[in-house]
Formats: structure tokens, sequence, C-alpha cells
């Protein structure tokens, strides 16, 4: 169940409680510790199998763009936010989801189980005058630093 070199996969989420999550489909991690003071100054919190994202929506649609690949080669420029985190996939694959997602419909994404880097950038999101819906861009790679 490896992932090819490059996938991309497109999401609409309906967020509630201003988050959503990247989680292994067989997540064990109680989300209700998370966000700390810390964690909401960064828009990110993790621990071991889940990745919350905070967003500035609350009962609204958002775009999510997943994408496995290799490590990132992209110049960052200092426009752009984003940031970093982990997550350690044992079941085989992910979901994206928010905290009142009916799990039996949300689509699963098989990747190879193993620990991943997560970079999560924030795009479209001085709205106000914009109708398009805000654009979370997810890069997945694997961490070949870490014993898998």
């Amino acid at each position: 169940m490896s992932s090819r070199p490059h996938d991309k996969y497109v999401f609409q989420i309906h967020t509630d409680h201003f988050q959503f999550f990247l989680e292994d489909c067989d997540s064990i991690t109680d989300t209700s510790n998370f966000w700390d003071e810390e964690a909401l100054n960064r828009l990110i919190d993790a621990n071991f199998d889940v990745v919350s994202i905070g967003t500035q929506e609350f009962e609204e649609d958002i775009i999510v763009v997943l994408e496995i690949s290799g490590k990132p080669q992209e110049e960052l420029d200092g426009n752009s936010y984003f940031v970093d985190s982990s997550i350690v996939i044992h079941s085989g694959c992910v979901m994206v989801t928010a905290p009142e997602s009916d799990l039996s419909k949300v689509p699963q994404v098989n990747i190879e189980p193993g620990i991943y880097n997560v970079r999560v950038f924030f795009e479209q999101l001085d709205r106000k005058n914009n109708k398009q819906k805000p654009v979370y861009r997810i890069l997945l790679w694997k961490d070949l630093t870490q014993k898998q």
C-alpha cells in the first residue's frame, strides 16, 4: 500500500469548532486535550496519530488539498504562512475530518505506514471581499530521519 511519488487529493470539509484534522484512519488519540496557548498561536496541534489544524472558519466549507510526496522542494517566500508538524500512520491510511464528521462517510487515502512530516499552508484566508472558499494545503512526506 505505498503511495506513488506524488499523489494529490482535494477535499471539501465543513468546519466546526474552528478546526479540522489530518488523522490515521484508526486514530487512538483523544483530541479533547488539544489547543494550549502555544498551539492556538501556531494554528496547529498534534499528538501521535492526529494533527489538528486551526481555521478562521466556523460552520463553513473549506478546501483541503492533501499532497503526498517526497520532501518539498519549493522555495518559501515571506508571504506564505505555514506550520510544520509530524504524524504517525500505523493503519496504512489517512483521513481529513472535522470534529463533527461522520467517519463512515469520510474518504480514506491509502499510504504506507510510518512517520511523516506535515507542512500546512494557509492560502486565500484574507477573504473579506472574496467569495472563494479558503484553501488549506497539506504536504505530507515520509520522515527519513526517524527509525520507522
